[in-house]
């Protein structure tokens, strides 16, 4: 197997793909860091997701404690009321037991009134008992030892009668002494026993109220704690209530100050990304313009090998005078200096044929103010020969094919012209070249 070899132009073609390349990184490679650079320490939506969550999770804790306030404040006010009944009820007992109270003093004054009037009996009672004494006392000392022996011991009818009504006062005293007796210890006892009974009485409701008033006093001590318990709860989850709104707002800010990083982070990647877009366009368009450059070069150069093996003729056979060169010079009609000959001015007589200088297709015939009677003729590989100045219109017209050597017309002087000539032009690919590179005059 042989080796190929490398030729000049192999090594142009590596060459120039070696410095594409070379550009190409050159100027992708410092939007490619940019982008890089933007990612380090880029916010993500994730990040923004995070912050709303941990705002939402805030925002439902808010709601939680405030739910608890709430029901604390239900709770406290029910015990609120519970606690006003209480001081009602208490203020009922207290009214009560003053009005027992009261009663408790006009009991004891009654009974200070009852124990005098059972001393004022007794003292009674002691000075009947002692008339008593003294009366038996009195019989005693008499001998007499009852009634019927003072009777009997009358010693006449008159003075029995007389000792028989004695005895009967006496003993009516003794019975009306004995009856009091008895009815003042009667009135002794009713009054001790009505005494102990409104002592008992007044003992018993007192301890009543007194129970009841602390079992009350026990509630509303109960109730005080509670309402101080549910005031530090209220004012524990206030304190909360305070401190994730805090937190919430702070959330807020890192959530905006997130959404808007995250907001100028994307713009910047999106400018970025339009501009490295840009730059791959302008890159794709470069490359397809060298491209494209290379391709007509390429062509240019297959086209003007196959130029350089085509022959053209001269287009006036015999008259090889070039009176005017192709370039800039000073019309000779005007007089306007480095005004551009876009061809050669060929002198020759006046009707004298002119000849295609090759096989092609007419693209132009007619009459210009300028060139006079002119035909253009396209040859191909992007060569048009373009004749002026005939003395009249060719008989070819537009899409008609000639051959090399196909007489177009005749020298004239028509358009703006100083004689009878050829203005001859060459276009190569659209532009005028020295038609002078491409025939010879013969």
């Amino acid at each position: 197997m042989t080796e190929k070899k490398i030729t000049k132009k192999d090594r142009r073609d590596r060459l120039r793909r070696i410095l594409i390349w070379v550009l190409i990184v050159g100027m992708i490679l410092p939007t490619v860091i940019g982008l890089v650079s933007l990612n380090l320490g880029a916010v993500s939506q994730t990040d923004v997701d995070q912050a709303r969550a941990e705002i939402q999770a805030l925002k439902e804790k808010i709601a939680a404690a405030e739910k608890e306030i709430e029901g604390i404040r239900s709770d406290k006010n029910s015990l609120l009321e519970q606690k006003k009944l209480l001081d009602e009820k208490i203020n009922l007992y207290n009214d009560q037991i003053a009005l027992l109270e009261t009663t408790i003093a006009g009991l004891d004054t009654d009974i200070a009134q009852c124990e005098a009037e059972i001393a004022s009996l007794e003292t009674e009672r002691a000075e009947k008992y002692e008339t008593f004494k003294q009366r038996v006392r009195v019989m005693y000392e008499d001998g007499a030892t009852s009634y019927l022996s003072v009777v009997l011991s009358a010693d006449s009818i008159s003075d029995f009668l007389d000792r028989v009504e004695l005895v009967s006062a006496v003993f009516a005293s003794d019975k009306e002494l004995m009856s009091e007796l008895e009815t003042l210890m009667e009135e002794i006892e009713l009054k001790q026993t009505e005494l102990e009974n409104d002592r008992a009485e007044s003992v018993a409701m007192r301890q009543t109220l007194d129970t009841a008033r602390t079992e009350l006093l026990a509630e509303q001590a109960e109730a005080e704690v509670m309402l101080a318990g549910f005031e530090e709860g209220e004012y524990e989850n206030a304190a909360l209530v305070e401190e994730y709104e805090r937190l919430w707002q702070e959330a807020m800010a890192r959530e905006e100050r997130l959404s808007k990083e995250l907001e100028e982070q994307k713009r910047k990647e999106e400018e970025a990304r339009k501009k490295a877009e840009e730059e791959r366009l302008k890159q794709l368009e470069e490359e397809a313009r060298k491209k494209a450059e290379e391709e007509a070069k390429r062509r240019e150069e297959e086209e003007e090998k196959q130029n350089q093996n085509r022959t053209f003729i001269w287009p006036t056979p015999g008259f090889t005078w070039v009176t005017s060169e192709f370039g800039y010079r000073t019309h000779p009609v005007t007089g306007q200096p480095n005004k551009f000959h876009n061809g050669i001015d060929i002198g020759a007589y006046a009707g004298s044929p002119i000849k295609s200088i090759a096989a092609g297709t007419v693209v132009t015939s007619q009459y210009d103010s300028i060139y006079g009677n002119m035909i253009k003729v396209d040859h191909g590989n992007g060569i048009i020969s373009m004749y002026a100045h005939m003395n009249a219109r060719s008989k070819y017209k537009v899409g008609d094919t000639v051959s090399q050597g196909t007489v177009l017309g005749y020298v004239g002087t028509t358009g703006l012209s100083s004689g009878y000539h050829l203005h001859f032009t060459i276009y190569k690919n659209g532009t005028a070249v020295d038609p002078l590179s491409y025939v010879t005059p013969k």
